[in-house]
């Protein structure tokens, strides 16, 4: 009896188990334009008003745009965001605070202008854009289409002139 329930609770358990290859990866939420300050995993700059934030376990980019007349990215070390709700999003009263735990530093406060989740394509393409790297050679077959013109010309040389031609002086004899 208790042979016949151990092999039924084995098989069920076993029907509940997957394959590795079957496990979905999650993915981020492009359409979530707003992320909790406490995920945040790190972070880096692309220009004085932009930051690209990795947030959560898989390290989902947000491209964050401040606003401030003293608004210094580039030279702050750390970062800290803060909100009430602990919800950063754009125009809701969040700030970017930079180099909020360094005593020697003056803190910059600067307010969240616009948060948006991006794709790893859109990430690429504002890495290349702000020349942090080159730019992804294109894709395809690598053949070019290229439109042949109708004569090819030197320069100086008009198609219709036919001075630059010249006829050969020896003329060849047929023989009967």
């Amino acid at each position: 009896m208790y042979r016949s329930l151990y092999t039924a609770a084995l098989a069920l358990l076993a029907g509940c188990a997957t394959n590795p290859s079957q496990v979905v990866s999650p993915r981020c939420d492009l359409f979530d334009n707003c992320f909790d300050r406490d995920r945040v995993r790190s972070f880096e700059f692309l220009d004085r008003d932009t930051v690209v934030v990795e947030v959560g376990p898989y390290r989902c980019p947000f491209l964050v745009e401040v606003d401030g007349i003293d608004c210094q990215l580039a030279f702050s070390g750390r970062l800290m965001f803060y909100d009430d709700d602990r919800r950063i999003c754009a125009l809701d009263g969040a700030v970017l605070i930079t180099d909020a735990f360094s005593p020697v530093f003056p803190q910059d406060v600067c307010r969240v202008r616009d948060v948006r989740a991006v794709s790893e394509d859109e990430l690429l393409e504002r890495y290349a854009t702000s020349g942090r790297i080159p730019p992804p050679p294109p894709t395809g077959a690598g053949e070019l289409q290229v439109e042949e013109s109708s004569e090819a010309t030197a320069p100086g040389v008009e198609p219709g002139d036919d001075s630059s031609e010249t006829e050969s002086p020896v003329e060849t004899e047929e023989t009967t």
